[in-house]
């Protein structure tokens, strides 16, 4: 194509005169772009991407963008040569699509910034053969990013300091308290007995915190298999040792099946025990545990001789902070429940016992 003096019109021109009165909106969109050749050469840049990189426009259009990368730009960037191999490859080789992200250092003439860099090739057209090169602006998704990365490593430093220095003194006093046991008369008992209660409940809410900890920090961990009868058997037996009043049995066998869960499966069971004796005002806490398979799924139920749970405080009971009835627990053990089996792709809830108390629920998915 020709201009009326005769002289050949570049494709940039041929460009701009295409798209005509898009180009006005494409110079302040929120997105950077360059549009280059089957050369490479940069035909058209728009306000933005020159914003982005601190550059003139004038200065820009007609340059080889190669040597315009290796010259000026690439200098711009945190990892400059890590940007120039990645975007200088799809020039080589301009068959695919490319993104990564960049990052942008402060200068003159341009503020830091990330940048997510997406390109393809122009397949036809004036600029057939040539490339499209988007830059968005991705600052403040990295900063968040950053800030939630920060709060990860403050909540790891926090789980370290519940999984070891409090749990370890908490341990103590409760070894110390059983330690006393026979050496207080009966008015001192019961000081002795709320010294030890009150240990237990602030292990179990370290042990809960720990855990709850560990969700929030992988809420997009993958799932494994998990045998429930190992996680069971596991979980009865330590809870049958630290509560040695209450009577846990259970009714029939443990069938060996896997179920979609994590190594978090065991804080599952555990808090459904440890809640149904805690809440337990009988002079004989009996809990049984039972398990069948339905269909793909395992249905896991831990019945309680309990005084049960009234139909209006059903609905809340998995609630952040929810306490049972004259409760001293620590009121996050059966959030985490219900957080951990919605994870694994199940289901729990309550239902009343026959003839009293609370049967807690919960369906599993079998493991492929």
């Amino acid at each position: 194509m020709t201009k009326q003096d005769g002289t050949a019109t570049r494709p940039s021109e041929q460009f701009a005169d295409s798209v005509g009165g898009l180009v006005p909106t494409l110079e302040t969109v929120d997105l950077g772009i360059f549009v280059l050749d089957a050369e490479f050469t940069v035909e058209w840049i728009n306000e933005t991407a020159a914003t982005y990189f601190g550059l003139s426009r004038s200065d820009v259009i007609g340059q080889d963008k190669q040597a315009l990368i290796e010259s000026t730009i690439s200098s711009i960037f945190e990892e400059p040569e890590r940007f120039a191999e990645t975007v200088v490859d799809t020039y080589a080789d301009n068959t695919y699509v490319e993104e990564f992200e960049c990052h942008v250092l402060p200068g003159e003439g341009r503020a830091e910034r990330w940048l997510l860099h997406q390109s393809k090739p122009i397949r036809s057209g004036l600029l057939a053969g040539g490339r499209v090169e988007h830059y968005t602006d991705i600052t403040e998704l990295k900063r968040t990013q950053q800030r939630l990365e920060a709060q990860r490593d403050d909540l790891e430093l926090l789980n370290q300091v519940l999984r070891h220095d409090i749990r370890n003194d908490l341990q103590l006093v409760s070894a110390y308290a059983d330690m006393l046991a026979p050496h207080v008369d009966e008015a001192g008992e019961a000081h002795r007995k709320r010294i030890a209660d009150s240990a237990a409940n602030a292990i179990a809410l370290t042990e809960n915190a720990r855990d709850l900890a560990a969700v929030m920090r992988n809420r997009q961990a993958d799932t494994t298999s998990v045998v429930v009868s190992e996680v069971l058997d596991t979980q009865i037996a330590e809870i049958r040792t630290v509560n040695p009043e209450a009577t846990i049995t259970v009714d029939g066998t443990l069938p060996e099946t896997a179920v979609v869960a994590d190594s978090l499966l065991g804080s599952v069971v555990r808090n459904l025990l440890t809640n149904a004796i805690q809440h337990n005002r009988s002079d004989e806490p009996r809990v049984t545990v039972s398990v069948e398979e339905r269909d793909q799924w395992v249905r896991i139920r831990v019945a309680d001789n309990g005084p049960g749970i009234p139909d209006s405080q059903k609905a809340a009971l998995f609630g952040k902070g929810q306490k049972g009835l004259e409760s001293g627990g620590t009121g996050i053990g059966l959030y985490l429940v219900r957080t951990l089996v919605d994870s694994y792709g199940g289901e729990v809830w309550v239902v009343d016992n026959e003839p009293k108390g609370t049967v807690f629920v919960v369906d599993l998915p079998i493991a492929d």
